[in-house]
This record gives C-alpha cells, sequence and structure tokens, in this order.
C-alpha cells in the first residue's frame, strides 16, 4: 500500500467537502494505515482476501424493496486442525479508548453485520457453507490512539436468532417509512450527503 498516495487522496476528498480539521485526521488515518497489516497477520494468521466493499443489492424477504450494501472486508482464515473460517468484517473510526460500552450494545450498531452475514451467506452459499464458522466483528480505527495501540476487533456474536431480529428490523422499518414515518439521526448531519439541501427537512 502506498501510504503517501492514500492519505493524500483522502485529505483531498475529506478537503473537497470542506470536513474540519484534516491534517489531525491524516496523522490519525496514518498510524491507522501503517499497523493494519501487521494487525490482520497478528489477528487472523494465514488470513486470504474474499473481497472488499463487497456489493450487496439483494430482496428483501416478504417485501418489495431491495437490502442494498457494501460489506468493508470479508477473510478466510484457515484453521488448525483444517477447515477455515470466514470472517465478515466492518470498518469503523472510534475514540482513543475504542467504544464505549452503550455502543457496543446498541441494537442498530450491532444489525449491521448481522445484515451483512444474513445477505451474504445467501449470495454466496458455496463458500458460506463450506466454512466452520462464518464470524462478524468491527474493527475499530482509534483516533489519537498511541502507536501500537491504534486498531482494535471488536467481535459480533451473530446466530441465527441474531439475523432474525436484525431482518426483522429492517422489515418493520420498511413498513413504517411507507406509513410516514421518517427517523432522522440528527447527530449525523456533518457528514450526510443531504444536509442542507431539499431533501433536508
Amino acid at each position: 500500500m502506498d501510504i503517501d498516495r492514500c492519505l493524500m487522496d483522502i485529505v483531498s476528498a475529506w478537503d473537497a467537502k470542506g470536513f474540519p480539521e484534516t491534517e489531525k485526521w491524516a496523522t490519525w488515518a496514518k498510524n491507522a494505515l501503517e499497523e493494519v497489516p501487521a494487525w490482520l497477520d497478528s489477528e487472523f494468521p494465514g488470513w486470504e482476501t474474499v473481497a472488499a466493499e463487497e456489493a450487496l443489492y439483494e430482496p428483501i424477504e416478504d417485501r418489495d424493496a431491495y437490502f442494498k450494501g457494501f460489506v468493508d472486508c470479508i477473510i478466510k482464515v484457515p484453521r488448525e486442525k483444517g477447515g477455515y473460517d470466514i470472517w465478515v468484517l466492518d470498518w469503523k473510526t472510534a475514540g482513543a479508548g475504542g467504544w464505549r460500552v452503550e455502543k457496543k450494545q446498541d441494537p442498530l450498531t450491532l444489525a449491521q453485520v448481522a445484515l451483512y452475514k444474513s445477505y451474504l451467506m445467501n449470495k454466496h452459499k458455496e463458500l458460506y457453507d463450506g466454512a466452520r464458522y462464518v464470524k462478524c466483528g468491527y474493527v475499530l480505527l482509534k483516533k489519537g490512539a498511541k502507536k501500537g495501540k491504534c486498531v482494535e476487533l471488536f467481535t459480533v456474536s451473530v446466530g441465527p436468532v441474531a439475523m432474525q431480529k436484525a431482518n426483522k428490523l429492517v422489515s418493520n422499518t420498511i413498513a413504517g417509512m411507507r406509513k410516514g414515518l421518517r427517523v432522522k439521526n440528527r447527530q449525523s448531519c456533518l457528514y450526510c450527503p443531504y444536509a442542507n439541501t431539499e431533501h433536508c427537512t
């Protein structure tokens, strides 16, 4: 990875959108990018890339709608006694101390990787049926953390019940939207592409 070129592209994109404190963020990004390769090798020995930014556009059961998403990272990790596990990973930024307990228990946060796993297992049945386990987690890239402590894995237990709950959440959300219910997260206006447009109310 050409980290310097990567940082130039990142900062250029941030500046174009008018994001604040890009130099500080660039320093944090550089520290994380330098640590990620060795961290992956340590956390997932022998890992292989399955996909990056895997596109999902899958029909939602019992709804005239599709689930759209992009899975950040999917890797295949050999097991000591043979076979392999699949890891479904999503990259997130966090503070120097990682996520708070409230964030780690937030149903919407946990539902994201549960939905990814659910739809990926239907989309690529052969790959996932061959895995011993299909595991999920968030890779936290920690802003302001000391070097050597910038990357952390937060694993999420996603079994059949968790996937069922996540899919029910999506179904209920669609039903609510079609009844006119619009839920907005006003804590995320800075990075919202619809902020201060005709679509923002």
